[in-house]
């Protein structure tokens, strides 16, 4: 038939490589001497049986250079019955340092700690059905420099102080300016009372503010006449 579908000479159906899409109504038609028979068969495709590289994915998440990050998922095609694990493994695996722990099958993702800096490590995730059918993923990663963590996390101390400081000289500006301001307005204020007050006194006759003085003069000199 093609390279998916073959029929062997018994009369079996082989469908290779199937798919969901492959479900349906098979009829098979039997032919002799004395007539035809034919026969309908349902096929149902759950999903697709995939080897153990293909059901599980492991991948980075974030790395850093004492930690690893890694998530994994399942291939959405993987028959339902491969979901049901009963146990999962962490394992990784490097010349300085190799280590295993067991992991919630509910979880799907661990953090790896203690890692040393700019250090290549396996990381492999093994996971067991039901069945005892074990899967196992795996992925290298590289931790990062500590040099390049440490210049990080400085230049965002040296953000944080600028904006700090940034803070700290409008506040001082601002209250200069408004010493500024009411040093100005009481100084004003100060010029418009004086000038009132020169107005005011040289309104005043000068016989209004030194009467006693102006009476006596005036008295002497009638004085002198006679």
């Amino acid at each position: 038939l093609s390279d998916k579908y073959k029929l062997s000479s018994e009369g079996t159906l082989e469908i290779s490589n199937i798919q969901i899409e492959d479900s349906g109504r098979y009829t098979c038609v039997a032919q002799n001497i004395e007539g035809a028979d034919t026969r309908v068969a349902t096929i149902r495709v759950n999903g697709t049986l995939l080897d153990g590289t293909q059901v599980l994915k492991i991948y980075v998440k974030q790395a850093e250079s004492h930690s690893i990050l890694v998530s994994w998922k399942v291939n959405s095609n993987v028959m339902t019955s491969n979901l049901k694990w009963s146990s999962a493994t962490m394992k990784i695996d490097n010349p300085h340092i190799t280590y295993t722990a067991r992991v919630p099958v509910d979880v799907h993702e661990y953090n790896l700690t203690h890692l040393q800096p700019s250090t290549d490590y396996e990381v492999c995730l093994t996971v067991s059905n039901i069945h005892q059918q074990t899967q196992k993923s795996c992925v290298n990663v590289t931790t990062k420099n500590a040099a390049f963590a440490l210049d990080i996390t400085d230049q965002e101390t040296s953000t944080a102080l600028a904006a700090v400081m940034g803070s700290m000289f409008a506040v001082i500006s601002l209250a200069s300016v408004s010493v500024y301001v009411a040093k100005r307005f009481k100084r004003k204020n100060y010029h418009h009372s004086l000038k009132k007050y020169m107005q005011k006194t040289s309104s005043i006759p000068l016989n209004e503010l030194y009467p006693p003085l102006i009476n006596l003069w005036e008295g002497d000199s009638e004085k002198d006449r006679e």
